[in-house]
């Protein structure tokens, strides 16, 4: 079809050919080897694992996740070699599913993890599948946040905190120890 102007009909059709190709595309079953997430280097590697830490503590004081060693969890934001089947998740997430997705956003957001492949992430990592269309329905609500999000909000402020208290005691090594120093 290629003319000038379309009827509703016209326009309805190829609105609904286009969903089903759609559709099909982000069905099919995805070949690509589990990618862990890229977590950025903020504060060194101890910062780093304090941040991963304290995602796995309060997904588990959450009942997000089941239960699983604090290795595994560790292994599979950091990318170490991780020995499994790929057709099995890592973490089982038994929680919401929409708020697996959302904290992975929120991570993203956070500019703590490479916002690269997320919903693929979601679904190796923890199993939850068809990310990307739990974001959209989600962000349809009046807030635009899926029910219970203050539970992932409460884990991004406590990464915060972390990071305050970094830019604080350089602030305060830059104004009190150094000047002593020269």
């Amino acid at each position: 079809m290629s003319k000038e102007y379309y009827t509703k009909a016209e326009v309805n059709k190829l609105l609904a050919d286009q969903k089903e190709e759609i559709l099909a595309i982000l069905s099919k079953p995805s070949n690509k080897e589990l990618s862990p997430f890229e977590l950025k280097m903020y504060g060194g590697r101890i910062i780093r694992l304090q941040v991963i830490d304290i995602i796995f503590h309060e997904l588990l004081n959450n009942k997000l996740i089941d239960g699983v060693s604090k290795k595994v969890f560790r292994d599979a934001f950091l990318g170490n070699d991780i020995k499994k089947e790929t057709k099995k998740s890592l973490i089982n997430w038994k929680g919401p599913r929409n708020l697996c997705v959302y904290l992975i956003d929120s991570l993203a957001d956070f500019d703590l993890i490479v916002n690269k492949e997320l919903n693929l992430k979601c679904e190796q990592i923890f199993g939850v599948k068809n990310a990307a269309q739990i974001k959209v329905k989600y962000r349809r609500n009046k807030t635009k946040l899926p029910s219970n999000y203050e539970i992932i909000d409460e884990i991004r402020h406590k990464i915060a905190s972390i990071y305050n208290n970094i830019d604080q005691d350089e602030e305060y090594f830059k104004n009190e120890i150094l000047p002593e120093l020269i």
